[in-house]
């Protein structure tokens, strides 16, 4: 039979959107103390899921729950964080299995079935509230998972966070700023954030485009060359296959790429194709890095019809 503590507690974790979890600061306002919360568990009608930090019996043990659980019971700055954070904000290539938190300052916080993080730099401007449970901010979040990623991973990373509105460039850069200095990864951050970044970043996408040509037995292309017709400069195609003739353009983060210079772009390809007879194939980081065979098809399917490949 549910008393009227037991009543207002419930309902009280139901307004804060607490998916059915207390602490013990909670049931001390509603009246129930330790002896009564301990003959609660006893039989049966709270289960502790935290030290210190209970579910009632019957409610469903949701991974919303185990989050908000694992944030309860401390009066310290506390944030779902590093994969599991990046699995809140749907940034898939960082998400984990593990269940993450990172707490403010240096002391231990006991926590079962969590991997518990500390830092003296968590602060409230990193921390947001996302369906009652505390996250980390996708800036922070960013920040704290770019050590698990090579540097292609990394700038993968921001260039999800920031296209798909997770992470706001300019706050990414300067929170990344002020927290690069031993954190492995970070550095990444701050450079592909700047704001003049965009050569810099395409020169690695180059990089990586060569490389993995240079392993796929297709032809070797001329690399950044210039194209005139009627002595006027059309542009520079980054990767020209002459005898096709076939261009490929690397294209850098999503996030540097407005509609206005989307649109010009595409004046440019079609000044290529109609002024030059070049056709051009654009590329991003993700068809680089995580579309590859699908791009190397495109391209061998290209120069197969000009008997190259």
């Amino acid at each position: 039979m549910v008393d009227a503590a037991e009543w207002l507690l419930a309902r009280r974790a139901e307004a804060a959107g607490q998916h059915g979890v207390f602490d013990r600061a909670q049931a001390s306002d509603v009246g129930l103390g330790e002896q009564q919360i301990t003959r609660r568990v006893a039989a049966g009608r709270f289960l502790e899921e935290q030290p210190g930090v209970y579910r009632f019996a019957g409610t469903p043990r949701t991974r919303a729950l185990r989050r908000r659980a694992a944030t309860l019971g401390t009066e310290r700055l506390v944030a779902i964080s590093h994969r599991e954070a990046a699995s809140v904000h749907r940034l898939e290539r960082a998400a984990g299995e593990t269940l993450e938190i990172t707490v403010a300052g240096s002391g231990l916080l006991e926590r079962w079935d969590v991997t518990v993080h500390r830092s003296r730099a968590l602060c409230a401007d990193d921390v947001m509230v996302i369906d009652g449970v505390p996250v980390t901010t996708g800036e922070r979040t960013v920040i704290d998972v770019a050590r698990l990623h090579e540097p292609m991973e990394r700038v993968a990373l921001v260039d999800d966070a920031v296209g798909a509105g997770v992470a706001v460039r300019s706050r990414l850069h300067e929170r990344a700023r002020a927290l690069a200095g031993g954190r492995r990864g970070v550095g990444t951050v701050v450079a592909v954030t700047a704001p003049s970044a965009d050569g810099e970043v395409r020169s690695w996408l180059e990089r990586t485009a060569r490389q993995r040509l240079g392993q796929s037995r297709l032809p070797a292309p001329a690399w950044n060359v210039p194209i005139h017709r009627g002595g006027q400069l059309l542009g520079v195609i980054d990767a020209f296959w002459e005898a096709v003739p076939l261009g490929l353009d690397l294209d850098g983060l999503r996030f540097h790429r407005t509609p206005e210079q989307r649109r010009a772009d595409a004046r440019r390809d079609r000044r290529m194709l109609v002024d030059a007879g070049i056709p051009i194939l654009r590329a991003d980081y993700y068809d680089v890095v995580h579309r590859w065979p699908e791009l190397l098809g495109q391209l061998r399917r290209a120069l197969r019809r000009a008997d190259l490949a």
